[in-house]
């Protein structure tokens, strides 16, 4: 078993990280409200400078998540700089996860994700890149720089 150190965050690294994780927040609160999350995440979203497609496939990714741990993530306060393990994860999976239909794995998800999931993992990073990448965070961001770095 090879072992992945989850790197402890004490900021947002860029842009795309903290639209993931603000929307993954706005998510919880109000599944753990009974809230319809939608109408919610999509506000969030146009806040954010994103589109609705964003926030769609965003939530999706956060269900099929849950489903396939078995328990609900667990995120911090809405603007709190630092991150819980399932946000770092969440953040991790974006990152490294294989593509949908891909044949490889990869060495931190090394035996693949089951086909909604992976499928849901290309749908946000396709969302993303056409939304977020060269987007310019808002006057006053307070968190670091955006980082060159794409979601792969």
């Amino acid at each position: 078993m090879i072992a992945v150190e989850i790197p402890r965050q004490a900021s947002f690294p860029g842009w795309p990280e903290y639209v993931i994780v603000r929307m993954l927040r706005r998510w919880t609160v109000c599944r753990d409200m009974d809230l319809s999350a939608m109408p919610l995440m999509v506000d969030l979203a146009s806040e954010l400078g994103a589109t609705p497609q964003v926030a769609v496939v965003l939530a999706s990714l956060f269900q099929l998540t849950e489903g396939a741990i078995g328990r609900p993530l667990q995120t911090k306060r809405c603007c709190s700089k630092e991150f819980t393990c399932d946000e770092r994860a969440v953040l991790l999976l974006l990152t490294f996860a294989p593509a949908a239909a891909s044949i490889y794995t990869s060495v931190v998800v090394p035996h693949g994700l089951e086909g909604p999931l992976a499928c849901a993992v290309t749908s946000v990073r396709m969302a993303l890149r056409a939304d977020l990448v060269g987007l310019a965070p808002p006057a006053g961001w307070p968190f670091f720089p955006p980082s060159a770095r794409r979601l792969a």
